[in-house]
């Protein structure tokens, strides 16, 4: 690290970690998407069969019968269960190796993660090439990890309690007396400015390097993972943040960052009571992956209204007259008769293009059809070159859907929903066709210059301005510092077997559920 050659760090912490992590043969199977982008009932479906998922770490709430509050004491306490069971639990590959469900690295590492996509909006393929790192707590309470938008209470004290519940406290490990600490099951997903010498660092990494592991998720997203154990090109990273990269902004997981702060805060006040806080612990740090801010791909965040706010849809667009213009869009497709699209339950045969410029909306309004949408002059010249008043989503909520629709808190306002890009117009019309009333909005994309130079600024972006595309997978890598008294031995498979009782003719992935020895935790290579 950067403090072993005596450098100064005038930038952002980025440290390695002995990360856990599934065999690559596994990856696929227990990777999953992040806890805040899907339901309970989805989640509990998508985990359905599949005893590897990561969402029963991530959402344990899955386990329980449906209905079960998230919120209840239960579901945090099987969350750790899971944890350590995911850690403990082994499967027989091959009918010939033991493998752990998640290895932990015997080094502090660092990991290039890659997420490769196609565009629907562009029809160009993206990817994007992020570190998996620890940073620091301490550097988000001082803004130098910024935020651009406001988190909900519930939905923190949610994460804060997982969190703190999978870190286990410090309980002694009796036979080796040393503490148990930390653990963040997900990470974080954060940017930054470029900087060429990083880029070039993971480039020498990723064309040098067969990547640890390989594979393509449910979505079609291609994802892989490259290890950087070389303790020189650890350092070497870890130094070109420290020197270059002043700041680190928050893309997506505002709630998993509030609540690795809150955790740290918490801990550090009951060590400083008793006169114990190093600064060294575990909870100093979560697990983040950091991508270059010119790499990412920001989606669309659209907008689904569900009432017109007891008007008429004529009366409502009688309403739009003062301040916007609109006019039947062009939609591509085919064409049916109306007696065609009255048999049918969904009318998504013909949908507008996406829209490809700034202060321009597709509408879709019920019973009327499609709608290119524009404020007039009057309200552009209105919101001037204001940061946060000229966002797109600013100017639809500000003239629009409050004044109009009355829809004034978007965060709790129970008649307006959203859906990110990745699902395209199509799934903007199903959902008013199906409530049978209603209005939707298209919304260009947030650029990421937008979204930085807002956080520069200290100031908040209304809710749900940003989609970000690809989401990173939790349970590729996760960060659960902890003092694992480890037997390394390739050739001596009977005995390692007979710690664990392990039967022959066992059904291949059959969880172990023997109790450990030693309260030990072994690792298989």
């Amino acid at each position: 690290m950067w403090r072993k050659v005596g450098r100064v760090c005038t930038g952002v912490i980025l440290r390695p970690f002995r990360g856990f992590h599934p065999p690559s043969d596994l990856m696929q199977r227990m990777a999953c998407p992040p806890f805040d982008v899907i339901e309970s009932d989805e989640a509990r479906e998508m985990a359905k069969g599949n005893e590897k998922s990561f969402l029963h770490v991530d959402k344990p709430e899955i386990d329980f019968p449906q209905g079960t509050s998230q919120y209840d004491d239960a579901v945090y306490k099987k969350g750790k269960e899971n944890l350590d069971l995911f850690i403990k639990n082994v499967f027989l590959f091959l009918f010939l190796f033991l493998l752990k469900w998640l290895t932990q690295d015997e080094k502090p590492c660092l990991y290039i993660y890659s997420q490769e996509m196609k565009v629907s909006r562009t029809g160009k393929v993206h990817v994007q090439y992020g570190i998996a790192a620890e940073v620091s707590a301490k550097q988000y309470e001082e803004k130098i990890i910024k935020i651009h938008e406001f988190t909900r209470p519930k939905k923190e004290d949610d994460r804060t309690r997982l969190t703190d519940t999978q870190r286990g406290g410090y309980i002694k490990l009796e036979k080796c007396n040393k503490q148990k600490k930390g653990a963040n099951a997900s990470p974080v997903f954060l940017c930054y400015r470029g900087v060429k010498e990083i880029n070039e660092v993971i480039e020498e990494v990723t064309k040098k390097q067969q990547p640890y592991a390989d594979f393509i998720s449910d979505d079609g997203i291609k994802h892989r993972l490259w290890i950087v154990e070389e303790e020189k090109l650890t350092d070497k990273i870890s130094h070109l943040f420290a020197q270059k990269v002043p700041c680190l902004y928050v893309a997506d997981g505002h709630h998993r960052t509030a609540s690795a702060w809150r955790v740290y805060k918490k801990r550090r006040e009951e060590l400083e009571k008793k006169q114990q806080y190093t600064g060294n612990e575990a909870f100093n740090y979560f697990l983040a992956v950091v991508f270059p801010a010119e790499q990412l791909n920001i989606l669309d965040y659209n907008r689904i209204v569900l009432t017109l706010n007891e008007l008429s849809p004529d009366q409502f667009l009688k309403k739009l007259d003062e301040q916007w213009t609109y006019e039947p869009c062009k939609c591509v497709g085919k064409k049916e008769t109306s007696e065609e699209r009255e048999d049918k339950e969904d009318t998504h045969a013909s949908l507008p293009l996406p829209v490809t410029k700034s202060n321009e909306y597709r509408m879709y309004l019920h019973s009327k059809g499609w709608f290119t949408l524009k404020p007039k002059p009057c309200v552009l010249k209105d919101v001037g070159d204001d940061i946060i008043k000229s966002l797109d989503v600013s100017i639809l909520s500000d003239f629009l859907l409050a004044p109009i629709l009355g829809i004034k808190d978007l965060r709790n306002d129970t008649r307006i929903d959203f859906v990110g890009g990745i699902s395209g117009l199509q799934r903007l019309q199903e959902k008013i066709d199906q409530n049978k009333s209603g209005v939707a909005f298209g919304l260009f994309p947030t650029s990421v210059d937008q979204l930085m130079a807002i956080a520069d600024g200290n100031k908040i972006m209304p809710p749900k301005s940003t989609w970000f595309e690809p989401k990173l997978r939790s349970g590729v890598v996760s960060h659960k510092n902890e003092n694992l008294i480890q037997f390394h031995n390739k050739q001596n498979f009977q005995r390692i077997a007979s710690i664990f009782s392990m039967p022959l003719g066992r059904s291949f992935g059959s969880p172990v559920s023997h109790d450990y020895e030693k309260n030990t935790i072994v690792n298989f290579f």
